[in-house]
């Protein structure tokens, strides 16, 4: 077994460990939920991503399945990454039109990085392998952005309380 395969597993554990202690401090919290399913699909993400370069398979259609996934995970990383920007470190409230938005073009996006319009081929070039791009990437990399762009506005947001909170010499703080 190869270093890099042991640091993988003892990453995979780690965060799995960390989601899930989190959870299990209060599983009703929102925050908690959303931080355990965003840490379970980083580890997807790292396992799928490492699937996907294995080159031991007979055919290529594990490798074209773990690509989709590797998409579909990474994507998952910050949606859930985004929903978790809502509960912590303080509550947010969702614009109507910003919840409609996410969710349509996350719902979108998720079904087309299942297909080769986002993921594109894998294909073997000798000993190694050779990993395209679809003609709809542009729309996961728009989604991607996105999503970080309000994870940004979200966490901002909560700073700028957290700095109104402290010129009023208010003693409660926002941890940002």
């Amino acid at each position: 077994m190869s270093i890099a395969l042991i640091a993988l597993i003892l990453i995979c554990i780690f965060n799995l460990a960390l989601g899930g202690t989190i959870f299990l401090r209060n599983r009703r919290a929102a925050a908690n939920i959303s931080f355990l399913l965003m840490s379970a699909a980083i580890t997807f993400w790292i396992v799928c991503n490492y699937l996907t370069n294995h080159t031991g398979y007979t055919t290529l259609l594990p490798n074209e399945i773990f690509n989709r996934l590797t998409y579909i995970a990474g994507y998952s990383v910050v949606l859930f990454g985004l929903i978790f920007t809502y509960y912590f470190p303080a509550r947010l409230k969702a614009k109507a039109g910003e919840f409609i938005t996410v969710s349509v073009m996350s719902t979108v996006v998720l079904v087309l990085s299942a297909t080769p319009f986002v993921a594109g081929k894998v294909s073997r070039q000798g000993n190694s392998l050779h990993f395209s791009t679809g003609a709809l990437l542009p729309v996961y990399v728009g989604a991607f952005v996105l999503c970080v762009g309000l994870i940004i506005k979200n966490l901002s947001r909560v700073s700028d309380k957290a700095s109104l909170v402290n010129r009023t010499g208010s003693s409660s703080y926002l941890w940002v």
